[in-house]
């Protein structure tokens, strides 16, 4: 009978590289007091490289192959003989879903606090459904549930809103920190009973220590301002949110969801470059405590900056945004809920309408179909308007009849959604649909207290409509003091339009494109190319410059 083949052990060589497979890195004082010297022979190969105190692969896609070529009986022997010996490496930040991912492989129950950091590095990563997984009482050795409000998020980003709920009316309000009340009230006002939400929205403040009382209540005044701010402006909110923020009544990370709410407040309330600054200052809040941060604070927090970064004509910093936004907080594809749908608004400002199609598209084929964020129709009306620009007046009709029929439950994106189908039913010879649609969409701005948005209407009204609608625009800017980014460009386009001062317009429209506002610089030059109908009103070099600008499709990627 021939005997049995000889399996060597594997070498502390491949014991060093799989393990640094498996948790995307480990510590180096930790290793070397693990492998002694095969950390510096791994180095020496090249196979590996150390970052700031970090074993890692020098090549990372290298190290994402061979930790999926672990076998599972070599994950469960390495499991054995190492997890309880690498504390440090396992604690380091970003590593806790891939230590979570090693537990399970070998068939272990997670320990609550690596659950729950495993939760909070999912939803970082975009991986909702990772995230529920870890945050599920069943998978943790006390079979309790962990990271609520982690769980919370994930299941409002897979559109499960009836789960929202089930997990908020799971928990006793009174058991969570300050930075969890924020999500649980947002979470209560799915409920239809309005007496049992008020009795959660009390219970939520309850607190024997008079100062915790404090701020709990703190808190809840943040949620419900945080609330109307993220659908209206104005000056009395401003005041409230900035009180609010600068205050000492706020944990760190609440307070940053205070200067992003304030961040909304501004931007609606055509204040982009100061909004931009405080939603710059929250993310530096946000950033200061990357190893507590959670999605639902980062990512909220980023989209108003990109936002406000757009309204504030900085086009360049509002792409080194969405990069920042979709790289995430571990420099890793797959975070940034919104990344398709913002690059695709970011590309249209930029005038880059294949860009703006392609992004657009993308977004449409990863919504779902519950489309938890609203963006849907609005997103349509992008590719739309990018297709009619293009001069694909055939595939936009479809699309734009797709837009009309997605309305957005969130006020101030289906306020986008129906200025975008506006300007596609110009683009269609259309105007006075177009300019009936802008009617309507400049009244709810205006009842809303969203000044930026009725501004943005007033002046695609005047695009469209021409000279005779420049009272319209001068409504909504000509008060306006100070103001700054593209309220500052309308006001005066407006005055200039008043005045019949071409000369101004084309200094204006110039300005725009030097931003690399390509699309407002486009709108502008086709305005002024329809006002100046004397050939005395434009030098031919002019004229040409002009017909350059507002031709986008020769400067589209």
């Amino acid at each position: 009978m021939p005997e049995d083949p000889v399996v060597s052990a594997p070498s502390p060589l491949a014991d060093l590289v799989h393990l640094t497979a498996l948790l995307g890195g480990l510590d180096v004082d930790e290793a070397r007091d693990l492998l002694g010297t095969e950390v510096d022979l791994a180095v020496a190969d090249g196979e590996l490289t150390i970052e700031d105190g970090v074993l890692v692969f020098t090549q990372r896609a290298e190290g994402l192959l061979a930790g999926r070529a672990l076998s599972p009986e070599r994950r469960v022997d390495l499991f054995a003989r190492f997890a309880d010996r690498l504390p440090r490496s396992i604690a380091r930040h970003g590593a806790a879903a891939p230590a979570a991912d090693w537990w399970r492989s070998a068939d272990r129950p997670l320990p609550v606090e690596l659950a729950g950091r495993a939760a909070r590095e999912a939803n970082l990563l975009g991986d909702y459904r990772r995230a529920l997984v870890y945050s599920d009482p069943a998978a943790n050795d006390q079979h309790v549930m962990v990271a609520p409000m982690e769980r919370v998020f994930a299941f409002n980003e897979l559109g499960d809103l009836p789960e929202v709920l089930a997990v908020c009316l799971a928990l006793d309000p009174r058991d969570l920190s300050e930075d969890e009340l924020l999500p649980y009230l947002r979470g209560i006002r799915l409920l239809d009973d309005e007496g049992e939400r008020s009795r959660l929205r009390e219970r939520a403040v309850m607190a024997d220590d008079p100062d915790r009382q404090r701020r709990r209540v703190a808190a809840r005044t943040l949620a419900d301002l945080a609330g109307i701010a993220f659908r209206s402006g104005g000056d009395k909110l401003t005041s409230q949110l900035r009180a609010l923020a600068f205050s000492d009544q706020l944990s760190p990370g609440n307070r940053a969801i205070g200067f992003a709410a304030l961040a909304a407040a501004l931007r609606h309330s055509a204040r982009p470059v100061q909004a931009v600054d405080s939603a710059a200052f929250a993310l530096d809040l946000l950033t200061e405590q990357y190893d507590r941060v959670s999605a639902h604070q980062l990512d909220l927090t980023r989209e108003f900056h990109i936002m406000s970064l757009v309204s504030a004509l900085d086009v360049g910093g509002s792409e080194r945004a969405v990069q920042a936004y979709s790289s995430g907080i571990f420099a890793s594809p797959g975070s940034g809920r919104l990344t398709a749908a913002l690059r695709a608004y970011v590309a249209m400002a930029r005038g880059d309408l294949t860009e703006a199609l392609a992004s657009g598209r993308r977004c449409l084929e990863t919504v779902g179909p519950q489309d938890p964020h609203q963006i849907r129709g609005w997103v349509e009306a992008m590719v739309a308007e990018s297709l009619v620009l293009l001069g694909r007046a055939d595939e936009a009709h479809d699309v734009l009849a797709d837009a009309r029929r997605h309305p957005s439950a969130v006020p101030q994106t289906d306020l986008l959604r129906r200025i975008m189908i506006a300007t596609c039913h110009d683009a269609l010879a259309e105007p006075e649909e177009a300019l009936e649609i802008l009617a309507d969409v400049v009244d709810e701005s205006r009842s809303r207290g969203l000044l930026m948005t009725q501004i943005d209407a007033s002046a695609t009204s005047v695009l469209i409509g021409g000279p005779p609608m420049v009272d319209l625009l001068l409504q909504a800017v000509d008060h306006l003091e100070d103001p700054a980014g593209t309220p500052l460009f309308w006001q005066a386009f407006a005055r200039s339009a008043r005045a019949y001062d071409i000369a101004a317009i084309v200094e204006l429209a110039d300005e725009l494109d030097a931003l690399g506002a390509r699309l407002f610089s486009a709108r502008m030059a086709e305005f002024v190319l329809d006002m100046a109908r004397r050939a005395s009103d434009l030098t031919p070099q002019t004229r040409e410059r002009l017909r350059d600008l507002a031709d986008l499709t020769s400067r589209s990627s």
